[in-house]
């Protein structure tokens, strides 16, 4: 359920979206803190619409001062993703723009092998289907 305050993601927590759907928004006029170990797990169900964590407009984010939250992603068996394609996990634009670079959000060590994550130019975090090696046979 959607918190309409400050809502707090404590080290050793997951917060999972597990289908691809838009979550009502969080964070109120608060602040949404995720703590160093904390999992920001969502499944893709379906290529056609990305899993997405919705901020409030007036909600602000705070990331670990040390460590790293996770992001682990996932996709049902049998969803098929085109390379390079670009689907934002966020909305609201909350994240700064060196949130992966600087270490502050990390792919989880059990995510698909195919997922990148970036912070998109809209401030949202996203991922890509990056190419990976295939063998086609007919």
């Amino acid at each position: 359920r959607p918190s309409t305050g400050p809502f707090a993601m404590q080290s050793g927590t997951t917060l999972s979206i597990p289908s691809s759907v838009t979550t009502g928004e969080i964070g109120g006029s608060g602040t949404v803190s995720f703590d160093a170990d904390s999992t920001l797990a969502v499944n893709f169900s379906s290529t056609t619409a990305a899993p997405v964590l919705a901020f409030t407009s007036g909600s602000s984010v705070s990331l670990p001062e040390t460590g790293s939250m996770k992001v682990k992603i996932s996709a049902n068996d049998g969803v098929k993703f085109d390379f390079g394609t670009k689907y934002a996990i966020t909305s609201g634009g909350k994240f700064p723009a060196d949130a992966v670079s600087s270490g502050k959000v990390v792919l989880s060590d059990d995510s698909a092998s195919w997922a990148k994550i970036f912070v998109n130019t809209s401030g949202n975090l996203a991922v890509v289907c990056t190419p990976y090696f295939y063998i086609k046979v007919r």
